[in-house]
């Protein structure tokens, strides 16, 4: 049977559907037998066939297709031709008609009784009824074959091989699902809608009404047996469920309940992966690959050993992948108890986590590992959060080398969409090949948007810069210029990506803002710090703009002072005299800052008393600052883009353009409420003139000259009895040339008291732009802020970039060990001044110099291991570092730690270093122990009544009395070498009761001795015995990394007061000991290369990977430096 598709112009009558049919087929009326077909909807592939000889069998037709899901007409054209006597010849062509649901008159028709003259079939049901009974009660509904399996398949072009083994598979060995054949041509084909015989079918009709099993069923609910069989009875037509090829189910979104059906279609083969992994992880499922070919086919099954399955194919024609059958659902039990899941992999979560990478990408680690155990509920290592977090970057903005690549196509889709955006990149005439092709380095790229060039000219002219450093893979710093609206907010305008900051870079980025930003029309005043590269920058000529103002940065002055002084009372002296706006202000403060200064700091102001014009206020000519002292708000820009440092350079770029749109967008709406409201002067000057014209109201104003614009304004004073001021400061004010004494309105470009006092005697407004500059009102607000952005969509719609290639640097790339640097190191800034503690280590060594001896660590080796405790301890979570343990201890270097030690401070439980702060943190305990963060608190018992009794009733021994009967003493816990004599080795034939004993005193020593012990180290406390007494299962609920990291606080609290000899220093020493490995290269051992472990796929899994502490390649034949007390296994 031959099929094809008939468009008609508007609705088919029924002889216009006789005439396409004898003109197409060049037959004649009496040759021809027209049939039309519908689908039924029972829950079987169920196709009726209703004979169309008139109109009215036509119209009926029409009515039942209009009612039914699959508004498609289907015709079936029988040709007879009968060229001799002797010889019948039959043809079978099927007519679609998809113009059917574009009726132009919509019956709205309640189907009555069918007519009884109808002639009806069934399709696709020639196999035996017993078999259909056998299965059915076994299958799930997912499993039928619904609708048209022939028609889906051919237009899919599904890729088909041998159907027979895997249909048996999927249907559990049952033969009816497989009602296919096999074509050597066209691959897997199944049977069509063909009547070959309605004699035939007329036959079927009447052996056909119910199966056995229907009957039973009918006869014991004492159901009436109908008059009408199965096959002819469609009364229910118009609520019947199509589920054919036509449906195409698209896969769920990450936030819904996922949902597997049949005929579920998916753009790619991960994206398949993906959702079945979501599926499997939260209905805690896993499952099992059964067949993965990327060109062919990807089926599963349950990981548990039931029934649940899902097979699914690739279509060839679309290249999407195809849910072809399911089995559902679930009848085993959930694997959430075990808290792991095979699916919960590194790239399945690095999906789930997307938005919370996209809205910050420098979240921390514990922060994720909290959030995959909300939405998941596995409790994920660090390690595997950490990848998923690196997989997360690479889906938003690509792998780290790629990423540079992109920078030219997502500034030229930005530029598209906006034109007028700048940018340029700079390669330094380096290349480097890449697979065999030379390819440009990206070593330097600038760009700037044209709706921030379009504010500065808004703004005041002076602008801010500073540069922060990336924290991704890959070196480099991020350089901005912002500037400043009326309402003391940073308006972003430049940016740029370089190797680093050094004289080229910064020339490179300056010499381009001033082309591109800063415009040749005014003079413009850059504040900045003291980089040699910015000094030497603003002295660079431009042919047509003009020189390039530099002033120096208050705060970065003042913390060159702290080199040579460390003194905040001397610092905020320094800090004022910049700051005060005359010359005599100047030379006073001068002179008391003078008494404070020491030698060093003396020589180094009279060395900078030259370029006084470029940090003191007071020498501010023209008064080029508009009262900016700092580059707070450039730092502050940094701030804002701190959180980007870890992202690509493409998701740099495109997070500035998301910020800029966010700024412009939000600030231009305050502005416009505010204007409406009638606050016409921006903050700034809001705020300085509110107060100004408070003082003005002491002010005492005297008139000069003929035309009285001169004044001698006298400032607050005393008040004698007779109320009459004196004694106050006199100041001349001269509004025509809007200048006062005190410089404000020279410096700061509005009025200052004695101006507004001079106007209001004057009768002038003090607000008007003569003397309150435009550049402050809100107005300038409004059009900074009124520009807009247009979104430059998704890649699929950005423009084809056909320009060079580029790489990055090799050179740039990080190969040092260990988490980045995230904190620009301050020396300049003053460290705590509060005098030492009397009976810290420093005040001995510092200021009484004494010789103090190195401190020792307390290093106890656990008792021995036995093999039998290891499913107890992973049950409890200590298993990974049991092991690490007994792999053997570093030596601990008592002098390194004794370094530390005198270094720290207890008010911030930091160590004070030459070049700032630093701590050990939950981070760096996870990292180096492998314990939980989260959980309960580990909290122990303080009473000591009856402790024996407890430790009895835990272990099954009672700890002796002490000798003379004093229960007294010994009331911390159990001597160590008293544990050994009992519980050192578990006898070999020992019940699983006697061997969990064993392994909760292990456990118990060891949490005592290695994770949380004194500085005595001599004792086994049993005051945590109590949680270890627990089920193996709690144990694991407790936030055992975090009572770590505090405990080692609280022993290095009192460390850094022990001045006595042989002092001891408590805590988990191994934990700070690999910490200043991490972090400092004295005395750190090499690492061991670790081979990545391999998941069910065959793909590499993080939920092995080692901790630092595992990776260090160790001598534990090299005797330690300094040696340790107790029972040491050095």
């Amino acid at each position: 049977m031959n099929e094809s598709i008939e468009i008609f112009d508007g609705p088919p009558s029924f002889s216009d559907l006789v005439d396409r049919v004898m003109t197409k087929y060049g037959c004649r009326v009496d040759e021809i037998s027209l049939r039309g077909r519908f689908d039924c909807g029972k829950a079987r592939a169920h196709y009726v066939l209703m004979k169309l000889a008139s109109d009215a069998n036509w119209k009926h037709y029409k009515d039942v297709v209009h009612e039914a899901n699959v508004a498609c007409l289907e015709v079936i054209v029988e040709i007879v031709r009968m060229p001799s006597p002797n010889v019948v010849m039959r043809e079978e062509v099927t007519v679609v008609n998809h113009n059917g649901t574009q009726e132009s008159e919509m019956l709205h028709h309640v189907l009555g009784e069918t007519e009884r003259d109808f002639d009806l079939a069934i399709a696709n049901d020639d196999f035996p009824n017993n078999i259909f009974e056998r299965g059915e009660a076994n299958i799930n509904v997912d499993n039928v074959s619904m609708g048209s399996e022939d028609c889906e398949l051919e237009e899919d072009e599904v890729v088909g091989e041998e159907v027979e083994e895997e249909s048996l598979f999927e249907s559990g060995g049952h033969e009816y699902e497989n009602v296919g054949v096999e074509n050597e041509e066209d691959g897997l084909q199944f049977d069509t809608a063909t009547v070959h015989d309605v004699e035939g079918i007329r036959r079927m009709d009447d052996c056909f009404s119910y199966t056995q099993c229907e009957l039973r069923m009918l006869k014991e609910r004492d159901v009436e047996l109908p008059s009408v069989p199965n096959d002819k009875d469609i009364s229910m037509v118009h609520k019947a469920i199509c589920e054919s090829s036509m449906v195409n189910a698209e896969g769920t979104s990450i936030g819904e309940s996922p949902v597997i059906k049949k005929g579920m279609k998916f753009n790619s083969l991960e994206e398949l992966k993906f959702f079945l992994a979501d599926y499997a992880v939260r209905l805690h499922r896993p499952f099992s690959v059964v067949h993965s070919d990327k060109n062919l086919r990807y089926n599963v099954m349950c990981k548990q050993g039931c029934h649940w399955r899902v097979w699914s194919r690739l279509i060839s024609s679309t290249g999407q992948w195809r849910i072809s059958n399911v089995v559902q659902p679930h009848t085993c039990r959930s694997s959430q108890p075990k808290r792991e899941h095979v699916q919960c992999t590194a790239k399945y979560l690095g999906r789930r986590i997307l938005g919370i990478i996209r809205k910050d990408s420098e979240t921390s680690v514990p922060s994720l590992v909290e959030s995959i155990f909300i939405f998941s509920g596995y409790r994920v290592k660090y390690s595997k959060a950490w990848w998923a977090k690196q997989h997360a970057v690479a889906l938003l903005w690509g792998d780290w080398k790629e990423s540079y690549g992109m920078v030219p196509r997502v500034l030229s889709a930005i530029t598209y969409y906006n034109p007028g955006v700048k940018w340029w990149i700079d390669s330094c005439g380096m290349m480097v090949p890449d697979n065999g092709v030379s390819k440009h380095i990206l070593q330097r790229v600038f760009w700037c948007f044209p709706q921030c060039s379009e504010a500065f000219q808004h703004c005041r002219p002076v602008i801010l810069v500073d540069g922060t450093f990336l924290t991704g893979k890959y070196k480099g710093t991020l350089m901005m210029a912002v500037a400043v609206d009326p309402e003391q907010q940073i308006v972003p305008l430049a940016f740029d990506l370089v190797e680093s900051e050094n004289n080229e870079s910064w020339s490179w980025f300056m010499k381009l803002v001033r082309i591109n930003v800063l415009g040749p029309s005014r003079i413009v005043c850059m504040i900045s710090d003291r980089h040699h590269g910015l000094l030497n920058c603003a002295n660079d000529h431009i042919d047509g703009f003009p020189p390039l103002v530099h002033r120096w940065c208050m705060r970065h002055f003042a913390a060159n002072m702290s080199c040579r002084q460390k003194s905040n009372r001397v610092i905020g002296k320094l800090k004022l005299l910049c700051t005060v706006h005359t010359e005599r202000e100047f030379r006073e403060k001068l002179e008391d800052l003078v008494k404070d200064l020491n030698d060093d700091a003396k020589e180094w102001l009279k060395g900078e008393m030259g370029d006084k014009d470029k940090w003191a206020q007071a020498f501010d000519e023209g008064g080029m600052r508009w009262g900016i002292m700092t580059t707070n708000f450039s730092e502050s820009l940094n701030g804002v883009f701190k959180g980007i440092r870890s992202r690509p350079v493409a998701g740099i770029i495109e997070y500035t353009f998301e910020k800029c749109n966010a700024y412009f967008v939000n600030r231009w709406g305050k502005a416009r409420d505010m204007l409406d409201q009638g606050y016409r002067i921006g903050q700034v000057a809001d705020n300085y003139l509110s107060e100004a014209e408070l003082r003005s109201v002491h002010h005492l104003a005297d008139p000069y000259g003929p035309e009285r614009m001169v004044y001698s304004i006298r400032s607050y004073g005393s008040t004698n009895i007779g109320g009459e001021s004196h004694g106050g400061r006199h100041y001349r004010v001269d509004l025509h040339e809007v200048s006062c004494t005190c410089n404000v309105p020279q410096l700061l470009h509005l009025p200052c008291s004695h101006f507004i006092t001079a106007c209001k005697a004057r009768g002038l407004k003090f607000e008007s732009p003569m003397y309150l500059s435009p550049l402050y009102s809100r107005e300038h607000t409004i059009k900074i802020w009124e520009s807009s952005f247009q979104p430059y969509l998704d890649p699929s719609q950005w423009p084809a970039y056909e320009g060079v290639g580029y790489v990055p640097n090799p050179s740039l790339m990080r190969n040092k060990v260990g988490r980045r640097q995230k904190k620009m190191a301050a020396p300049g800034y003053p460290l705590l001044e509060a005098a030492y503690d009397l009976h810290h280590r420093a005040h001995h060594l510092a200021d009484m110099n004494e010789n103090l001896t190195p401190l020792r660590a307390r290093v106890h080796s656990p008792l021995r291991w036995d093999e039998r405790y290891a499913q107890y301890l992973q049950r409890a979570g200590f298993l990974d570092i049991a092991v690490q343990v007994m792999g053997g201890l570093p030596p601990m270097d008592g002098p390194l730690l004794t370094a530390m030690v005198d270094r720290w401070r207890p008010e911030t439980h930091t160590f004070h270093m030459p070049f700032g702060e630093m701590t050990i943190t939950m981070q760096d305990a996870a990292m180096i122990l492998g314990l939980p963060l989260h959980g309960l608190p580990v909290t122990g018992i303080i009473q000591n009544e009856n402790w024996r009794d407890m430790v009895e009733m835990h272990i099954g021994i009672r700890p002796p009395e002490p000798e003379g009967g004093d229960s007294s003493k010994k009331t911390s816990g159990v001597s160590s070498a008293w544990l050994r004599e009992h519980f050192e080795v578990c006898p070999p034939g020992a019940n699983d009761e006697v061997v969990q004993r064993f392994a909760r005193v292990w456990l118990w020593h060891f949490v005592s001795t290695f994770l949380l012990p004194d500085a005595a180290g001599n004792t086994v406390s049993w005051m945590v015995l109590p949680i270890l007494g627990q089920v193996w299962e709690n144990i694991a609920t407790y936030s055992w990394g975090s009572a770590a990291l505090a405990w080692l606080y609280r022993q290095l609290c009192e460390a850094c007061r022990r001045t006595a000899r042989d002092s001891n220093v408590g805590g988990c020493t191994y934990m700070l000991q690999i910490w200043i490995w991490e972090r400092m290269p004295m005395g750190r051992p090499s690492r061991l290369r670790v081979d990545e472990s391999e998941d069910s796929e065959g793909e590499q899994s993080e939920d092995d990977d080692p901790t630092y502490g595992e990776e260090l390649e160790i001598s534990h034949d090299a005797p330690p430096v300094t040696q340790t007390q107790g029972e040491s296994s050095q």
